[in-house]
């Protein structure tokens, strides 16, 4: 709540004694003849403000364009790494690898739209948890046919001893 200012309250016995004061030392300007002697003319009707609309905030076009691009940005990437999870998983890590890579760099570009403005700040933390999420799926599209090998033993497999090879003349 930044730019507002503390008030501070005074009794209400104070305000009213104040008031009187006030009212005394104002001369008697206007009196009862003044009155009835007087024509109001009244060239323009009144002014209706509409209360509801006073406390909205107008956001420049631009900021909302940058926040409603943050948005695509981050929930498209967010979509094709999950896409490629699901390529992931049906073993079609290649496929699985160009869905993740463009959700990544779509996360990236989220990031960094949401640093222009105030109001696409507000989308940062979800920028950054779908570049994180895409940045898993492709790890885990270069993890998956590792881990999921039927013998378990294929991963530890020895390798060959090197030879020297002959001399040959």
């Amino acid at each position: 709540m930044q730019g507002r200012k503390r008030v501070i309250a005074r009794e209400v016995e104070q305000i009213t004694d104040a008031n009187r004061q006030s009212a005394a030392l104002t001369p008697e300007v206007i009196t009862p003849e003044l009155l009835a002697n007087a024509t109001f003319r009244v060239e323009d009707p009144p002014i209706v403000v509409d209360p509801s609309t006073l406390g909205r905030r107008h956001r420049r076009s631009s900021h909302q364009r940058i926040y409603r691009w943050t948005q695509g940005c981050s929930m498209l990437g967010a979509l094709l790494a999950a896409i490629g999870i699901v390529c992931t998983a049906f073993d079609d890590s290649t496929l699985g690898r160009w869905l993740a890579i463009p959700g990544l760099a779509l996360g990236a570009v989220s990031i960094l739209l949401s640093t222009l403005t105030s109001l696409s700040a507000r989308w940062r933390g979800w920028a950054i948890a779908a570049t994180v999420f895409a940045a898993v799926s492709l790890g885990l599209t270069w993890l998956q046919p590792e881990l999921s090998r039927e013998d378990p033993s294929d991963l530890f497999a020895p390798r060959p001893t090197r030879t020297a090879p002959a001399n040959t003349p």
